[in-house]
């Protein structure tokens, strides 16, 4: 196990190395259920490296099968999956819990519904950041969305419209899962080993 987990007022959920996605209760640690993809003989297809995100009833997931999954959070039912958009296994969720972000394998960030209903694309953007497979996960704060990549890009968009506002390039290395203060303060790591904060200009 080497995500973060999800953790709702009642419910622990993560995924391991071995296909499964656990659903464990809080308070007795007891497993309510588990899920695994279509493709389970598969450990590189496993939904390890995603930190889940829940809204509306539904946990939702990405994976290195280029997918993105709605479960049912009570049940452990797959609701949808889908190939759509080609995400991998980083993933955010809205402030208000209505959108889902998500990073493609090329060039990409995109959004989708978080009502669990079925696989509704919102908006997507062309960062123009080329092929990407970096576990960072997207974060949302005052409304703008920040993701990162292997390359040591800084990405900025409209959570709303998935406009671009800007991208900064701190170096060649994988900046991990960022840590916004506000829409203009952004503290960050990276695997160089570096720690940082990001100030962005008005």
């Amino acid at each position: 196990v080497e995500t973060r987990p999800l953790v709702t007022p009642d419910r622990v959920v993560f995924g391991d190395w071995a296909n499964t996605l656990y659903c464990l209760d809080r308070k007795t640690g007891k497993q309510l259920w588990t899920w695994q993809p279509p493709k389970k003989n598969n450990m590189h297809y496993s939904s390890a490296g995603c930190w889940p995100v829940a809204a509306n009833g539904c946990v939702f997931i990405c994976d290195p099968e280029r997918a993105m999954t709605a479960i049912d959070l009570n049940s452990g039912r797959q609701l949808w999956r889908t190939y759509q958009s080609k995400v991998r296994e980083s993933i955010g969720l809205s402030k208000d819990g209505k959108r889902l972000y998500a990073k493609t394998m090329q060039d990409s960030i995109v959004c989708y519904a978080a009502d669990g209903k079925a696989p509704h694309e919102v908006w997507a953007t062309d960062c123009g950041f080329g092929y990407e497979h970096a576990r960072v996960m997207l974060v949302e704060k005052d409304g703008v969305v920040f993701a990162t990549n292997k390359d040591g890009l800084f990405m900025a968009l409209d959570g709303q419209t998935g406009r671009l506002l800007w991208k900064h390039k701190t170096g060649n290395t994988m900046i991990n899962t960022v840590v916004p203060l506000s829409r203009n303060r952004i503290v960050f790591t990276n695997e160089a080993g570096k720690t940082g904060e990001l100030r962005v200009r008005n």
